[in-house]
């Protein structure tokens, strides 16, 4: 077969040019194309009334369950208390804690 003279297209080239062909480190996998899971922190709001407490929320308890969860990535980053009410109406302030984390 002969080449073609002028404007012809001819394999790894295109006019004359080089066409620098995608090494495997050059391409995004797929499936980081394609994921749909959420990117950057999650937060997490940790209270007295929390089921990890079994109803006698104490400062001992707290530490372990903060221990717990600062193995699992977890740190907190702001705590207050919250005012809320019983169901007949009694006010009292709950301790909320807000925690954060990198998701992955």
């Amino acid at each position: 077969m002969k080449p073609m003279v002028g404007n012809s297209l001819t394999l790894g080239t295109t006019l004359g040019k080089t066409v620098k062909q995608p090494q495997a480190a050059d391409q995004i996998p797929l499936s980081a194309m394609t994921s749909n899971k959420p990117t950057g922190p999650e937060y997490r709001v940790l209270s007295q009334n929390d089921s990890c407490f079994n109803g006698q929320f104490s400062s001992r308890l707290l530490a372990q369950e903060l221990n717990r969860l600062a193995q699992k990535g977890w740190k907190v980053i702001n705590m207050g208390t919250a005012t809320a009410y019983t169901e007949d109406g009694t006010e009292y302030h709950e301790l909320m804690i807000l925690l954060e984390r990198n998701r992955g």
